[in-house]
């Protein structure tokens, strides 16, 4: 029997992600060895590509077989990082290694040079030999990661792990975890930043991310010509047709624009069977994903981020940083607007959604018609499930000041060759007990309830996905961003301490769906109370699901049915009944005003109930401005009708109605406390849905 060395299996995990290759990990979360992050660091694809030529001829001249087969692999690791990275990858767009070129003698050259002390002197043709194997793996890794999608799926899976060094360049393209099955493509985003100091003018500065577009088109480009000395081109960014409406996807804290992808299928599918074609559009939100790296000091200053800490404190809370990530959204929104609209543009045809720190977005960005008057653009709805900061600040506390305390400490620690370890075991592993009581448990046991089947699975993915984007700059962001966004809040004045100034949610108004999971009520943070009260406090359009059996991460946990109502509420129309006509004591018809096309309307019983089941709202407001939502009941022998939510509570309200609406109207005196959740009918995945509305005056 022949008997082979220990092998490591290429060919991926059906999830999509790869192991590094057991002798290439340094054991410190996947980090590279030293030999590995050396070339890495160089960020210069003549070094890179010359050392591994060099692994390549020694692997040729190995006296034993498991010589060969390390040195190979070595050399293979080592092309990888000439395309893996950023930096890299860039600069190795301006070289050209074809037969002849000076780029090809160049490098011949450096090959030459990598070997000087071998013992066995190389020639000419051994070096040739070497080089093409090193290009060839080079090229075929690129076209692998960068290439179209048609081209990409079948090269990447024989080609197994790809040597990828976060740390020293990051990638720009997703290497060892699931890409998206859509083109992925670059742009470039122009964006005023306040001096650190905030005294100068504002610099005007350049980030690069990434981001792709989903839509039932396919919009799939066509192959391109292979070529194992040739970069792929940039796919061309896309047309959005004008009759697609248009969602754009912000994705949570420390994630990436995959975060999106169940649930960006399940809203095309469910808007295509309701006649509706949706593009939606994920990218990496800054130092997030595979977008550009850069310093947090860039943008501001680490004294820049300021809030009382002590009971005894005064002084306002200042957040520039989650500033910059919203000012970033939209100035994204806007450059992304002038490649890829057709007649109609796309930032004039935008819902956001988002959960966590992209619910937060989400709700910073619908109040951006009052507090930046200027902005080029509004989303024409949000969604925000399970949004962070819907807890009061949490400053001038001696408990809940220790959060943040500790986020904005390490965001200022130095950078040490420690630095990895600490961040991952600070955020997978790290709980705070009190006499050997555990207090806060580890980060990821609050991102999905408990019970739930795929919690533990999906915490690991997300620790792999780390793996492979982090650099300090990464690991200074996410401690930044998660300690400004304890210190700031929705119920928060717009200045802190002023409580003559208005609240941060007072200036919504932008039609609004928030959402928030029964079990995403933990302690210190308590989301699902927040966004509850949240709801209640908000005057804008716009409704609150309270969802059972769900916890932070809802587009996890149920993309379909999160899809489902994110596409009812996006397509739902707002209709307030303002009188009835009744025959023989019944009511058989409904009057009153479309809010959302501005326009009155007369309908039957049937239209009614058909248009709530198609996803309409239609609710009736009482004398001090509340509204309650109007659903469909099965009597016991009369059929279907309509009744309000508040029916039981405070009286018929509908059979309160005058005969005909208008300024004479009996208006309903409901108190905002007497209306209550009311349990729907199954959805498309079996569950029940919590709901209540207050229409177009008002959220709760």
């Amino acid at each position: 029997m022949k008997v082979s060395y220990p092998a490591d299996p290429w060919d991926p995990a059906s999830v999509g992600f790869i192991r590094p290759l057991r002798q290439f990990n340094d054991g410190h979360e996947y980090r590279l060895i030293s030999v590995l992050r050396d070339a890495a660091k160089t960020r210069n694809p003549f070094t890179i590509l010359a050392r591994a030529a060099a692994r390549f001829y020694e692997a040729q001249q190995a006296a034993t077989l498991s010589e060969r087969q390390a040195l190979a692999a070595l050399g293979a690791a080592l092309a990888d990082l000439a395309v893996t990275g950023r930096e890299s990858y860039r600069a190795l767009k301006g070289l050209s290694f074809k037969a002849g070129s000076s780029d090809l003698t160049s490098l011949e050259l450096a090959t030459r040079a990598e070997l000087a002390e071998t013992a066995v002197p190389p020639t000419n043709a051994d070096i040739r030999v070497a080089i093409d194997k090193a290009l060839d793996r080079a090229y075929d890794v690129a076209w692998a990661l960068c290439g179209p999608v048609v081209q990409r799926i079948p090269l990447r899976a024989p080609l197994g792990w790809i040597a990828v060094s976060g740390e020293d360049d990051k990638p720009h393209r997703p290497v060892n975890v699931p890409a998206p099955l859509f083109e992925q493509h670059e742009i470039e985003v122009p964006i005023n930043v306040p001096v650190p100091d905030g005294l100068a003018l504002p610099r005007f500065l350049r980030f690069r991310t990434r981001f792709f577009v989903a839509s039932g088109d396919g919009g799939l480009a066509p192959a391109q010509s292979f070529d194992r000395r040739k970069l792929p081109d940039d796919v061309p960014l896309p047309k959005i047709a004008d009759d697609h409406d248009v969602i754009l996807f912000l994705h949570g804290h420390s994630s990436g624009a995959e975060e999106g992808l169940e649930l960006i299928q399940h809203l095309i599918q469910l808007g295509l069977e309701r006649g509706k074609k949706y593009s939606v559009i994920s990218f990496d939100l800054p130092n997030n994903g595979y977008s550009d790296t850069f310093a947090n000091t860039d943008i501001a200053a680490e004294d820049a981020t300021t809030y009382p800490h002590w009971p005894h404190d005064s002084g306002t809370i200042k957040t520039p940083i989650l500033d910059f990530i919203e000012d970033f959204v939209v100035s994204f929104v806007d450059e992304l607007s002038k490649s890829v609209s057709g007649a109609s543009p796309i930032k004039n045809r935008i819902a956001v959604i988002g959960g966590s720190l992209g619910g937060n977005l989400g709700l910073r960005l619908g109040r951006r018609r009052k507090t930046h008057p200027n902005s080029a653009w509004i989303a024409k709805a949000v969604v925000a499930w399970s949004p962070a900061s819907v807890w009061m600040p949490m400053v001038q506390n001696t408990s809940r000041s220790k959060g943040p305390e500790f986020c904005l400490a390490e965001f200022k620690k130095p950078h040490t060759d420690l630095s990895r370890v600490d961040y991952f075991h600070n955020v997978y592993n790290k709980s705070q007990s009190i006499l050997f009581i555990e207090l806060i448990k580890p980060q990821p046991e609050y991102w999905y309830r408990a019970g739930w089947d795929a919690k533990y699975f999906q915490v690991l993915l997300s620790r792999l996905a780390r793996r492979e984007i982090y650099d300090a700059n990464y690991g200074k962001w996410h401690w930044r961003v998660a300690g400004e966004q304890l210190i700031y809040s929705h119920f928060n004045n717009t200045e802190h301490g002023v409580k003559t100034n208005p609240v941060w949610h007072s200036f919504n108004d932008v039609r609004t769906l928030l959402v928030a999971g029964e079990d995403d009520n933990y302690p210190w943070v308590g989301i699902y109370d927040g966004a509850k009260t949240l709801g209640y406090a908000m005057r804008t359009e716009g409704r609150l699901l309270l969802v059972r059996e769900a916890g932070h991460s809802i587009h996890a946990e149920h993309p379909r049915y999160l899809a489902y109502e994110i596409v009812k509420f996006l397509n739902a129309r707002s209709m307030e009944i303002l009188g009835v006509t009744r025959e023989d004591g019944r009511i058989e018809r409904f009057v009153g005003t479309n809010h959302t096309d501005g326009v009155p309307f007369d309908l039957s019983l049937q239209e009614c109930i058909d248009a709530i089941n198609c996803g309409d709202e239609f609710f009736v407001t009482g004398s001090g401005g509340e509204q309650v939502l109007v659903k469909v009941v099965q009597g016991l022998e009369s059929g279907e009708y309509l009744r309000s939510t508040a029916d039981g509570v405070a009286g018929n309200n509908l059979d309160s109605l005058p005969e005909s609406g208008g300024p004479g109207a009996a208006w309903l005196n409901v108190p905002m406390s007497s209306v209550s959740r009311v349990a729907m009918a199954p959805l498309p995945d079996g569950r029940l849905e919590l709901w209540a509305n207050n229409g177009a005056g008002g959220l709760f």
